[in-house]
């Protein structure tokens, strides 16, 4: 419930016939993007203070390019 409780975590699951967890965590990061593979199809994404609203679309522009 985003309206009661703020987070800055995204957890999202990857498509069946989308590469492994592992396989896009592994991809993001030669272009400086880092998550979390929780499980095979599962992805965990964590931002902190710092990362303002240009650094989150150049993080989905880099997931998209990837998958």
């Amino acid at each position: 419930d985003l309206d009661r409780v703020p987070t800055n975590i995204v957890i999202f699951d990857l498509a069946p016939d989308a590469l492994s967890s592992q396989e896009l965590v592994a991809a993001l990061v030669p272009r400086g993007i880092k998550m979390g593979a929780v499980s095979e199809r599962r992805v965990r994404a964590v931002t902190h203070y710092g990362i303002s609203a240009k650094d989150i679309d150049r993080a989905l522009a880099a997931a998209q390019a990837v998958l």
